[in-house]
């Protein structure tokens, strides 16, 4: 679906926005990409430099904050996937969302 926000000009369905941030929050996660399209999507990390690299990485519960890859378009669309046989379940996105009513 696509990104709906309310302005002071009314609805941002037909205006040209970027979502330059989202906000995932996951719950028991691992090895998720997210992206403005399927061709453009970015792995999130889960793995800290810190971690010893000979047990799994933990399950995941809470927010993972990423930076957004886009540009302006009328569409707005936020693609999350996996393509691992690793768990992913997501409970909500939160985009962060300029919209240019010019």
């Amino acid at each position: 679906m696509r990104v709906e926000l309310q302005g002071e000009g009314g609805t941002s369905q037909s205006k040209d926005k970027r979502i330059h941030e989202v906000t995932l929050r996951l719950h028991e996660t691992v090895g998720v990409e997210v992206g403005p399209d399927l061709n453009n999507m970015e792995r999130i990390p889960f793995r800290s430099s810190a971690a010893a690299m000979d047990t799994a990485v933990p399950l995941f519960t809470g927010d993972k904050q990423i930076e957004f890859r886009d540009d302006f378009n009328t569409d707005g669309f936020v693609y999350v996937r996996q393509t691992q046989p690793l768990p992913l379940t997501l409970i909500s996105a939160y985009p962060r969302i300029t919209v240019n009513d010019g």
